[in-house]
């Protein structure tokens, strides 16, 4: 028995929504089948998805997806925010208006280059010097004991 899914995108009260079925096929033949009957209603194949992407659902509203994606995904795709914009995007709420521009790899490769020495820099500045030693922080118990949220002060 063979299992596949299928997506389903559909409009009620003015809204898109998409919904996915479980299907069973008893084996190869009919799932190839299958696929073809789908193929010829459109049927929109699910691809990879990563940080970035820009996805176009059917209601036409962008989404840009951020760190916590799906690895998959059946809308179309429009673009991809380089990496070292994506940051950006999370001081964004919905609804906030932003604009794309395009650029080529390379000029992708110098921005994340350049962010990456930024970070290096922030990381650099805030990090203690002389006075932590790394290998005690690494090697010894930190929490004397535990507790079991009896003690007074935790009532």
């Amino acid at each position: 028995m063979l299992s596949a899914e299928i997506s389903n995108i559909y409009k009620k009260s003015g809204k898109t929504r998409k919904t996915h079925n479980l299907v069973f096929l008893p084996d190869l033949e009919s799932a190839a089948k299958f696929n073809a009957r789908l193929g010829k209603i459109g049927n929109i194949v699910s691809d990879g998805a990563t940080p970035g992407a820009i996805q176009v659902p059917g209601d036409g509203q962008p989404i840009v997806l951020r760190a916590d994606c799906q690895t998959s995904g059946g809308y179309a795709k429009i673009g991809c925010v380089i990496s070292a914009d994506l940051p950006r995007l999370a001081h964004l709420a919905p609804g906030d208006v932003l604009s794309f521009i395009e650029v080529d790899h390379e000029k992708a490769a110098t921005a994340r280059r350049r962010a990456r020495e930024m970070f290096d820099g922030w990381r650099a500045r805030i990090s203690p010097t002389g006075w932590l030693d790394e290998r005690k922080l690494w090697t010894e118990n930190l929490i004397g004991g535990a507790t079991s949220g009896e003690n007074e002060g935790f009532r």
